[in-house]
């Protein structure tokens, strides 16, 4: 499985220590790495400057910022279930499409107890295991423009943005990731909402709408303090979204 890595700080990199995000072997430097600071001063000038968040327009009554991404695709500038571009919103599990006060295998959607088997998605990546319509939280919640990142999504939104991870954004009392366009300048922010198995705000996990290498499992963006990058674990845990639009 292919995993973006990219550092967002300066300082030592401290990595996930739970269960939905495994530790990371050190590796050498990527071109991710060596892009976001062969001329870190400059780019930490940038992250200095940021008074706040873009809004490109709307669709469907929801705001996005056009990152100048060469899919085209526009983000969101707030989750689903939130109000403000620093709320959390809601954790859903991948493929449901309403928030739960528990998240567990049992009460899944797309598990029966009885046999002990998934329902719905068993297909691997490279067979078109993606979520349809009905089964994406951002479509049904927010409207048939709008639909959760693909895999794909993810890895260009971190290859055109440079990173930054953030402490109390802007006196919002909300921690998180801030991704500033290489192409126009144009800034996103993802906030630390943790998830279902952690609720520690020190960690950030967005879904995807690609299932992962196992049945078990689906793709999502992970990030904390020093570092963000694709990964894949249960997709029985509730976690962020954030929507796309094209």
């Amino acid at each position: 499985m292919k995993k973006n890595f990219i550092m967002a700080g300066m300082a030592t990199v401290v990595l996930c220590a739970l269960p939905s995000c495994e530790n990371k072997e050190e590796k050498a430097l990527d071109k991710y790495i060596y892009d976001q600071y062969q001329h870190s001063d400059s780019i930490t000038h940038l992250f200095d400057n940021v008074k706040e968040i873009t809004v490109s327009g709307q669709v469907a009554g929801y705001d996005y910022v056009d990152l100048g991404l060469p899919s085209k695709v526009k983000w969101a500038t707030y989750n689903v279930g939130a109000k403000s571009p620093t709320g959390y919103g809601e954790f859903y599990a991948w493929g449901e499409t309403a928030p739960k006060s528990e998240y567990t295998q049992e009460n899944y959607k797309f598990y029966d107890n009885e046999t002990g088997n998934f329902t719905k998605y068993l297909e691997y990546p490279g067979q078109g295991a993606y979520l349809e319509a009905e089964d994406d939280a951002a479509t049904i919640n927010w409207g048939s423009e709008w639909r959760m990142p693909s895999n794909r999504d993810f890895e260009e939104l971190l290859e055109i943005c440079y990173w930054r991870w953030s402490a109390n954004f802007m006196g919002s009392g909300t921690d998180g990731m801030v991704g500033i366009s290489k192409t126009n300048g144009n800034v996103i922010f993802l906030p630390a909402g943790g998830d279902s198995f952690t609720n520690e705000h020190r960690f950030g996990y967005y879904w995807s709408s690609m299932v992962g290498p196992q049945v078990s499992y689906a793709e999502y963006l992970c990030f904390t303090a020093g570092a963000i990058y694709t990964y894949s674990h249960f997709r029985t845990n509730g976690r962020s979204v954030r929507a796309v639009v094209k």
